[in-house]
């Protein structure tokens, strides 16, 4: 149960609670009183339409309940009546005074869920990820032969999307769509990420960013990260550049911040944090500045350009 100005208000931002009904199969009921109109009518009329809109919640045996503020006013009313309730969602705006009363009214077996940000009913994002995807919408990491790489949250693959406002291709180009999409038409996005048990996904790099060592990936902006938190350093940018023996080889340009670190120091600092010693850049150019694109970030395809024999050509 919601209310219906979330309709007229809110449409751009509903996320899976007020779809799962539909979804489902569930009956989805949508109320016409809302807290905003406290302040436009009288206490007993706002009494008597809550108390209308509680008999419909008991009579339907609705089981979420999203912004329902108003039936506090209710608390003797409710009091061991709405046994199907096990959530209450008040999200943008202060729990009613009353709401000490209202949860001892529902009793233990209600969790009433005060958030500001939508993290309604244990939906909570993991720090640091993208979150889940969004409903009617499928999401797979996928390695090269297109299988699901495992959830195991370090497992490198692409993410790949389907779904009715995924696009289905090119208009005109059916060779660039025939790229952008899997044999089973999943779009390509070209994100490299890993994923867990739970679906979260977290991105690691762009695909054409990625550096294929040996059969294993490096991702590039792991390392700008963990270069980037040197207090020698100020900038730095890392790219794949083709190797003789390991078909790619990490390099990284990097922009001192002051005195100029050594290779062996960025190479400990790298291993401090976590790297492995394969993962390591094989070479290390510092330079005054990084070329940029219009967007501000690093252009690496010149940096791809300007390095492409540092290691020998492939």
């Amino acid at each position: 149960m919601f209310p219906s100005t979330m309709m007229e208000e809110e449409l751009n931002l509903w996320d899976f609670l007020e779809r799962a009904a539909a979804l489902f199969g569930r009956k989805e009921v949508v109320s016409r009183l809302h807290t905003g109109e406290v302040h436009r009518t009288t206490y007993a009329e706002v009494y008597q339409r809550a108390r209308r809109l509680m008999g419909g919640l008991k009579a339907l045996g609705v089981g979420v309940g999203d912004r329902v503020a108003t039936l506090g006013f209710l608390v003797e009313a409710i009091r061991g009546e709405l046994k199907t309730v096990q959530h209450f969602v008040v999200m943008d705006e202060k729990a009613p005074e009353g709401y000490l009363a209202y949860e001892e009214a529902l009793g233990e077996e209600a969790d009433p869920v005060r958030v500001p940000e939508r993290a309604a009913c244990g939906m909570a994002y993991t720090t640091g990820t993208t979150g889940l995807p969004i409903p009617l919408v499928r999401l797979r990491v996928a390695d090269e032969e297109g299988r699901p790489v495992p959830k195991d949250g370090k497992a490198l693959g692409e993410v790949q999307l389907k779904g009715p406002w995924i696009t289905g291709g090119y208009y005109g180009n059916e060779e660039a769509t025939r790229s952008a999409l899997t044999p089973d038409g999943f779009f390509r996005t070209g994100d490299i990420a890993v994923w867990d048990e739970e679906r979260y996904v977290e991105i690691k790099d762009r695909l054409k960013d990625l550096i294929k060592s040996g059969g294993e990936w490096i991702s590039s902006v792991d390392l700008e990260n963990a270069l980037m938190g040197h207090p020698k350093v100020k900038e730095a940018a890392v790219v794949a550049i083709p190797h003789p023996k390991w078909q790619e080889r990490p390099l990284a340009v990097v922009v001192p911040r002051g005195e100029k670190p050594t290779p062996e120091e960025l190479n400990e600092h790298l291993l401090k944090a976590g790297f492995a010693k394969w993962q390591l850049p094989d070479a290390y150019v510092f330079a005054e500045e990084i070329p940029r694109t219009s967007a501000g970030k690093f252009l690496k395809r010149a940096l791809r350009e300007q390095y492409k024999n540092y290691y020998g050509g492939a």
